[in-house]
């Protein structure tokens, strides 16, 4: 990472500051997230429609979420590139994603699913890309302090339950009375429907926020604040000469 090309001030914050400043870049880079997360998401949609046909709702939703970071993963490369000066593009980004996870890596984002500090997790994975076995405890390093935001992800799935209903709500109040009670107008398409479409439209603000939760979280350890301002000193120092 060059330090000195980052779009923004690295300095110590708390979580509220990092989420406010993940959700200002994911509006200003909004689009290409988007489009990285649907891309991302495409091939797993149909295998998803084909495996789980004719099953309950909350089936498809369950496996939709467990397998939510394998279109996630591009946009955390994405941004890891363009937080610090460099100006990604979409192809290139899916294959450089396609390059690092392979099997394995796709393996190990879907490991910490259920994990409280995943948002810590896949960057490190896809960042880092620290050595095997050591992604545990460089993830709970980063885990511990009171800057984790492990609360983050309750939000994230409060903000998108409530999406989802309303627009599910929205669409069957739509729905001419001579078509309800009919598929696909019924309550459970309507809702999985509604919850995929609330997914896509928060995803590139969730990954924004957990990304500069694990930035914020990195200069907290690592100090970067003060690398950079010894940096400047040195510069100064040695522009003033004897």
């Amino acid at each position: 990472m060059q330090l000195e090309a980052a779009l923004v001030r690295l300095r110590r914050r708390n979580v509220w500051q990092a989420l406010d400043l993940g959700i200002l870049l994911a509006r200003r880079w909004y689009a290409p997230l988007l489009w990285l997360w649907l891309l991302g998401m495409l091939p797993i949609l149909p295998v998803l429609a084909m495996i789980l046909w004719c099953r309950p709702g909350w089936v498809v939703l369950a496996a939709f979420w467990f397998l939510q970071p394998l279109s996630e993963g591009p946009m955390m490369l994405w941004l890891g590139g363009a937080l610090f000066g460099a100006r990604p593009q979409i192809r290139p980004t899916l294959r450089a994603f396609r390059r690092r996870c392979g099997l394995g890596g796709c393996l190990g984002l879907l490991r910490f699913r259920l994990s409280p500090f995943r948002h810590f997790a896949y960057p490190v994975l896809l960042l880092e890309g620290p050595a095997r076995g050591e992604s545990g405890r460089r993830v709970a390093t980063l885990g511990r302090g009171r800057n984790s935001g492990e609360f983050c992800h309750l939000i994230a799935l409060l903000m998108t339950l409530v999406l989802a209903l309303g627009a599910a709500i929205a669409a069957m109040h739509l729905v001419p009375e001579s078509l309800q009670g009919i598929a696909p107008f019924t309550w459970p398409p309507l809702l999985t429907g509604a919850w995929l479409l609330a997914t896509a439209l928060l995803a590139p603000f969730w990954a924004s926020c957990g990304f500069m939760l694990y930035i914020s979280r990195r200069i907290e350890l690592e100090a970067w604040d003060l690398e950079l301002g010894l940096r400047a000193l040195n510069q100064r120092l040695g522009g003033a000469g004897p």
